[in-house]
């Protein structure tokens, strides 16, 4: 005959037990990539590692802008005295420098011994021709002539005598006066000038040793009228 309806399901049967497994089924086809997960926790700080090897050096950097000066140091202590050094070369002659003041005078030494007399003169020129007959012979007297204190050898005068109106020059002469003139001077020269009318006589002395006095050199004429 037909068959009958279902019946109504029973009461659920206890849990069998736990079959044996089956066999490893074939791998199933790769799932999609899933979405990056949120970073983890920061790790623990490893052990430091060995020093490695000491690389090669680098190329030399730029030199650098120069530095302030720093503040100056404490002095040293002062070193031991060198040994002296060698003599050095003489250096050239400075320029003569400026002549110093002028000494003061000497003392006057002592007089000189008198030299000895000199030659015999040559014989002098013919006197002009003497007035005629009786004439009167007047002695004038020139203008004296002064030095004082000289060096040897200088030369004073000349001192000179002269006839007037009218009178003829027949003859002269000089002397030297003054403290001890005869030590002192001498006459160097001592002649007619002019022997016409009216003539003069002239005379010249220089100083022999140096004193500190005054001499007085005069001439005279002999004149005739």
């Amino acid at each position: 005959g037909a068959t009958g309806d279902q019946g109504a399901t029973g009461d659920t049967g206890d849990k069998g037990s736990t079959g044996d497994q089956g066999a490893t089924g074939n791998q199933g086809a790769t799932g999609d990539k899933g979405t990056t997960g949120d970073t983890g926790d920061k790790g623990s700080t490893g052990d430091k590692g060995a020093t490695g090897d000491q690389g090669p050096a680098g190329p030399q950097g730029p030199t650098g802008a120069t530095g302030a000066q720093g503040p100056t140091g404490d002095a040293g202590a002062a070193g031991t005295t060198g040994n002296e050094g060698a003599t050095g070369d003489k250096g050239a002659s400075g320029d003569q420098g400026p002549a110093g003041p002028s000494g003061v005078t000497g003392a006057t030494g002592a007089t000189g011994q008198t030299g000895a007399k000199g030659p015999t003169g040559d014989t002098g020129a013919t006197g002009p021709t003497g007035l005629s007959g009786a004439s009167t012979i007047t002695r004038v007297t020139g203008t004296p002539v002064t030095s004082t204190n000289q060096n040897p050898g200088t030369n004073f005068g000349p001192a000179t005598a002269s006839c007037t109106g009218g009178s003829r020059l027949v003859g002269g002469g000089a002397d030297i006066t003054g403290g001890t003139g005869a030590g002192s001077a001498a006459i160097t020269n001592s002649s007619p000038s002019a022997t016409t009318v009216n003539g003069t006589w002239s005379a010249n002395a220089a100083w022999i040793t140096k004193a500190n006095i005054t001499l007085t050199l005069t001439a005279y004429a002999l004149c005739a009228s």
